[in-house]
């Protein structure tokens, strides 16, 4: 866990550094982000799916689904709304690779929610509470028949 909150601290340091420079950073300033008026994801908030998958990538984050639930716009802001509201979450589920990536499994809706979270707030707390069941022994995957994928945002 440490290596991961080093790295998302890192991340967050150099991308993100605290609310105000990430709103104008990932241009998001004024436009209602953080405010509680962006409501759930759509065509008009793609550009923060974008900048969810940047992170995750730039982190290690994937994905071992082969996708999200019709519903996941809905499922995600419910999760968001949760951690604006300060509510505990529980952890995901995953593998670490022999590379060090982090193949999520279980809780990619929480993920999203957790690192749009991240990038408005500057806090990566949910990121890393998910993370918290993704044991930190790495396997090699050619062991499991699960895909790895980019990180999910729809």
């Amino acid at each position: 866990m440490d290596d991961m909150r080093s790295q998302m601290s890192g991340y967050m340091q150099a991308s993100v550094g605290g609310a105000i420079r990430s709103g104008a950073q990932y241009g998001i300033a004024g436009s209602g982000m953080g405010t509680g008026h962006v409501g759930a994801f759509t065509s008009a908030n793609a550009s923060m799916r974008n900048k969810i998958a940047n992170f995750a990538e730039r982190a290690g984050i994937y994905s071992g689904q082969k996708g999200l639930s019709k519903n996941s716009e809905a499922i995600i802001e419910g999760y968001y709304q949760q951690m604006k509201a300060g509510k505990s979450i529980n952890p995901g589920g995953g593998f670490r690779t022999l590379d060090r990536k982090i193949i999520l499994t279980e809780g990619n809706h929480r993920m999203n929610a957790a690192i749009r979270y991240a990038i408005e707030t500057g806090d990566v707390k949910y990121i890393q509470k998910i993370l918290e069941g993704v044991p930190r022994q790495p396997v090699d995957m050619r062991n499991y028949n699960i895909p790895i994928k980019k990180f999910l945002t729809k």
